[in-house]
């Protein structure tokens, strides 16, 4: 993931764990996407429960590895994107059988086009529902 994306994908996950407490406390409603959704909290709890490690060793200067949560952040991608992109998800399951691949290298070996479009497809919608800040925004926020 770019950092953009990353960035995108870790405040996901983040309102996913939010939104899954709520509605367990009974405040919340769930749809029928959210539903589906709250089935990929668990990886969405690792993933935030990985980044709030990474911050706090941040903030006590302690030297933090960029790539320490990547494989949490896969597994809610995966998940996460086998709601948003049924079609494109069943595609590269049955691509990822077939092929026997064991692990993303081997995915990404002999199923990119399935995987492309996956993400590409996972992307447009996280774009969606997490918009990039406005130059303005980013600016003033620094001042």
């Amino acid at each position: 993931f770019d950092e953009r994306l990353q960035e995108k994908v870790d405040r996901f996950a983040l309102n996913l764990v939010k939104e899954y407490r709520r509605y367990v406390a009974g405040e919340g409603y769930a749809n029928e996407e959210s539903s589906k959704l709250f089935g990929c909290s668990v990886f969405a709890h690792y993933l935030a429960k990985c980044n709030h490690s990474q911050k706090l060793m941040k903030q006590r200067n302690i030297p933090v590895d960029p790539a320490a949560c990547n494989k949490q952040r896969h597994h809610f991608f995966l998940c996460t994107g086998s709601v948003f992109c049924k079609d494109a998800a069943d595609m590269l399951i049955t691509c990822v059988k077939n092929s026997g691949a064991s692990n993303t290298p081997e995915m990404r070996k002999h199923c990119p086009q399935q995987y492309e479009a996956f993400l590409t497809c996972y992307i447009d919608k996280i774009n969606k529902n997490y918009p990039d800040k406005k130059k303005e925004e980013t600016t003033s926020s620094k001042e």
